[in-house]
């Protein structure tokens, strides 16, 4: 009976090398993907913040057409521009098509961040021609 004991005591000292080798590879696979899931969060919330901020300049921009504060060629033209939003420098390019109707003009914006040249968005307006 006290070798029994003494067996028992002996087994249950402490993990085999295969059981803290298998652990620590559950770790480290858990810890990766954590690591890759929270670096793409952060590249979403970028591009989130981004699009949100181009969003506002090419409203800007649409309204500013709108009221007649951006010069266009009064048929068909485009005109561009830069606006500093939130830290950021935006592009935009603002160009007008003319529509059907003889009283309303098409008015389209391309905003892009000044090292990209693809567009962050790409939003539409229209405004009244004065002079058909």
């Amino acid at each position: 009976m006290v070798i029994l004991l003494l067996n028992n005591r002996h087994r249950n000292r402490g993990f085999t090398l295969l059981e803290i080798m298998i652990a620590l590879a559950i770790l480290a696979i858990t810890m990766t993907t954590l690591l890759l899931s929270t670096s793409q969060v952060a590249r979403n919330s970028r591009y989130l913040r981004d699009k949100t901020f181009a969003s506002i300049v090419a409203s800007n921009i649409i309204n500013s057409a709108r009221f007649r504060l951006i010069t266009l060629p009064s048929k068909q033209g485009s005109t561009s521009g830069s606006q500093s939003q939130a830290g950021n420098v935006y592009h935009w390019n603002l160009r007008s098509q003319n529509t059907s109707d003889a009283f309303t003009q098409k008015l389209i914006v391309d905003v892009t961040l000044a090292n990209n040249t693809t567009p962050l968005i790409s939003m539409t307006g229209y405004r009244p021609v004065l002079q058909p």
